[in-house]
């Protein structure tokens, strides 16, 4: 083994374009210019032997990651089997320098494999650099009676590397005169395309970095770099076991990392003991789509280019030795699409932002405009220097939508098999379309055919698709039901797209059926919620979803919050969203025998609630008054459930009350009108009281505004309600007359047309004047000096009434 370390030490400290001992060749990921270089390297060295950064386990995936029919993006996801899952994931792009080398090694008929560590242990091993993991270890040491200021010393360690971190490569780009790090690696390491530079410049880039990083670590800083060392000695380990496997080093070449280069030429191998003493956990792996979001930094991905769509236009351009145009042919596909959305763009705008381009290039001392260039020259040249016009298309060409597919049956993870048999089972095959369909639901049990699953086919497609959506995954969209269908109807929309096998592939993290991982789901939504709203809306989730144990756990910590909650929107909400499962449960098969109480229960409490907590402002108000109005639908719906005395007591309470909020009282005597339970002259009396010169405008205007938020029918065939309003408007002064116009015209505004014309109809009797004259008055345009003077009293600020 001595001897083979020294004749790895021998070579691989040698210069890789010299000719002799293993070659390595350092590459950023997602580099259009390292792709390139890759290729016409392993062209030149025609190795026996490609290694390419990535889980060595992984390496019987490549031959399907490598066939002709495969588009990328794609990726490969390598997640733990024990949940809560945990994953690595390794996006590809047509342009990866890694993608490249494997294409080249299968035309070649050349051996090709991964040589990094396996994803048994990484997916360990990268969880505790997370920063999430951190946070969790955090926790759980504090948990353990860690003490405060240990505690706050570990959380600043991690900021202060994070900070370090992103401060080594800002200060790389401010002083190569870069306004950001993807410009300056651009301008340097993406346009030149001349043999060796690119790998010249990168290996000389990464050990200064490394240096810099290196000096810190010894200054104190805290950079922590055990897993980069751990990952590079295990490399060097698997070069060295393709020496022994008798491969010549001079016919090996190995992508990776150029920040990893340095590190495998100098580190000393891993040892067996080493690697058999890391902790290692059991992986399932398997490959998928990917889209240029996903691929983007946009998306969080932290090794992900801001522009994938863009550099795939340079990868492109550079494979049919155009990489010159790459100016030109961008900003063409920008006027192109500028002139799609706002009708014109001219090429001469075009003519002139590729000049000021180059202009900015000559400044920078470039081989080509960068992107950021390109973006300042057309947003100032072809977007009359306004960026919003410009960010839409900026956003389709830089980024792009490009999903990325795989052939029928690769990788195929046991989620993907269960959601195949799912949709086979409930005859939706051929649903499994990029054109949208409906799909119509009856739940009612189908009595005219004979076995039990073709009866309740509908309820059980419903269950699905509730678990589908719960999931995130987009097959489906439910279409929200109208206040006069049938309980047992439901409406979906039914669209296949690759962005739908992703979310599929991805759900694996959860489990290996859609029906574990949406219990799994519901699990973790149930841990994070406190609000006895959010539970109850799980709850009824749940029961949808048909899961037993996760509807068992619901209602278990829904009654805990409900005694502890003094909200009255979260009971109110949380009573509403049971009153559904209490009003479908037969329906749905499912058992409301201890949901019914509970919602009884919840009913009850929120009406104690009212009162105390109608002290509000008017945006609270707001909220408020639309739980009030689920509690009402809940007494009409189900009134032998509910407390419906209690009910209207409060009610009248809060109608008649003088130190709660305005918008409440008034919608509160409109539901006492709607029930018939407001005396003809108690409505007057409010009326005159509420409508009174000597109240705030914005109290009056507030209290009509909750008033006539329902049954608008009602105010209509009361006369004397539109005579009081117009009483009150005329005894204004001016000062309050405007303010009161601005209040009024929100309640207004909700108006029908039809309700409108009858208002109309009933101030042209009361003003004793023609109808068609009093409608024409009323519904004519505004001036430009009226417009201007509601405009002024708009923006006004007349404070929190």
């Amino acid at each position: 083994m001595a001897g083979v370390v020294q004749v790895m030490q021998r070579y691989g400290k040698m210069n890789p374009a010299t000719g002799e001992g293993v070659r390595l060749f350092g590459v950023r990921h997602l580099s259009p210019a390292g792709a390139w270089h890759v290729e016409r390297f392993l062209e030149k060295e025609n190795p026996d032997l490609v290694l390419i950064e990535g889980p060595s386990d992984a390496s019987g995936l490549i031959p399907d990651m490598s066939r002709s029919n495969v588009t990328p993006p794609i990726a490969l996801l390598c997640y733990t089997t024990e949940l809560p899952a945990r994953s690595i994931m390794y996006p590809l792009a047509s342009y990866s320098p890694e993608y490249r080398a494997m294409l080249w090694a299968k035309k070649h008929g050349k051996g090709v494999r991964f040589f990094d560590l396996p994803s048994t242990v990484k997916t360990n091993l990268y969880y505790l650099e997370d920063e999430a993991e951190t946070r969790n270890r955090i926790e759980y040491e504090q948990e353990q009676a860690e003490d405060e200021a240990k505690l706050s010393e570990k959380i600043e360690k991690w900021a202060s590397y994070r900070r370090f971190e992103s401060k080594i490569y800002s200060e790389t780009a401010r002083i190569g005169g870069e306004e950001d790090y993807e410009s300056y690696w651009e301008r340097n390491f993406e346009h030149n395309l001349e043999e060796g530079a690119y790998q010249n410049a990168v290996k000389v880039h990464s050990e200064e970095l490394r240096l810099l990083t290196d000096e810190a670590q010894a200054e104190g800083q805290p950079i922590s770099s055990a897993i980069n060392e751990v990952r590079e000695a295990y490399m060097k380990r698997e070069v060295l076991s393709a020496i022994k496997e008798g491969f010549k080093p001079e016919k090996i070449v190995a992508v990776c990392g150029a920040h990893h280069v340095t590190g495998i030429i100098s580190c000393e191998p891993m040892t067996d003991g080493e690697f058999s003493s890391l902790p290692k956990a059991e992986v399932n792996m398997t490959l998928m789509p990917y889209s240029y979001y996903k691929l983007s930094s946009f998306s969080g991905y932290g090794a992900g280019n801001r522009a994938p769509e863009y550099f795939e236009l340079m990868w492109s351009l550079m494979q049919s030795g155009r990489l010159s145009a790459l100016p030109v042919e961008y900003l063409s596909r920008l006027s192109a699409a500028l002139r799609e959305k706002h009708g014109y763009s001219s090429t001469a705008t075009v003519i002139d932002a590729a000049r000021l381009a180059k202009s900015l290039q000559y400044m920078h001392d470039g081989l080509l405009p960068t992107l950021g260039d390109l973006h300042e020259s057309a947003v100032a040249v072809m977007a009359a220097g306004r960026l919003e016009a410009a960010a839409e298309a900026f956003a389709m060409l830089d980024v792009g939508t490009k999903i990325g597919s795989l052939p029928e049956g690769v990788s195929q993870t046991p989620i993907q098999d269960d959601m195949n048999r799912s949709l086979k089972r409930l005859k939706l095959e051929r649903y499994k379309t990029v054109v949208a369909q409906n799909l119509s639901l009856d739940l009612r049990e189908n009595r005219r055919v004979q076995s039990e699953a073709a009866a309740f086919l509908d309820l059980d497609r419903s269950v699905f698709l509730q678990r589908l959506s719960l999931l995130g995954i987009d097959f489906a969209k439910f279409l929200p039901k109208s206040q006069t269908s049938a309980t047992w109807a439901e409406n979906w929309i039914l669209k296949w797209t690759p962005e739908v096998e992703m979310q599929v592939v991805e759900s694996v993290l959860l489990g290996n059926s859609i029906e574990a991982a949406a219990g799994f789901k519901l699990k973790e939504m149930l841990e994070r919620s406190a609000d006895v709203a959010e539970v109850a809306a799980l709850t009824r989730k749940a029961c949808e979803c048909r899961l037993p144990d996760s509807t068992f756990n619901a209602i278990k910590k829904l009654q805990s919050l409900a005694s502890e909650s003094e909200s009255f929107t979260s009971v109110a909400g949380a009573a509403r969203e049971l009153s559904y499962l209490v009003q479908y449960g037969s329906i749905r098969k499912y058992d409301t025998g201890s949901i019914t109480p509970l919602m009884s229960q919840l009913f009850i409490k929120a009406a104690l609630l009212i009162m105390p907590c109608a002290s509000v402002n008017d945006e609270e108000a707001s909220k408020m008054a639309e739980q009030l109005q689920q509690l009402h639908y809940m007494t009409q719906e189900m009134p032998e459930h509910v407390n419906d005395e209690l009910w209207l007591k409060q009610l009248k309470d809060l109608a008649y009350a003088d130190d709660k909020n305005a918008i409440l009282c008034g919608f509160a005597l409109s539901l006492l009108l709607e029930r018939g339970q407001a005396e003809e002259n108690r409505v007057h009396i409010e009326l005159s009281r509420r409508m009174s010169p000597g109240n705030a405008p914005e109290a009056s205007a507030g209290w009509f505004e909750g008033l006539s938020k329902r049954n608008r029918a009602i105010l209509l065939s009361r006369i004397f309600i539109w005579e009081q309003l117009d009483n009150y408007m005329q005894s204004l002064d001016d000062d309050s007359f405007k303010r009161t116009v601005v209040c009024l015209r929100r309640a207004f505004s909700n108006f029908s047309p039809a309700e409108k014309v009858g208002i109309c109809e009933i101030l042209a009797d009361i003003w004793q004047v023609d109808a068609n004259s009093a409608s024409e008055l009323l519904t004519q345009a505004l001036s430009a000096e009226e417009d201007g003077s509601l405009g002024d009293l708009n923006d006004f600020d007349f404070g929190d009434f």
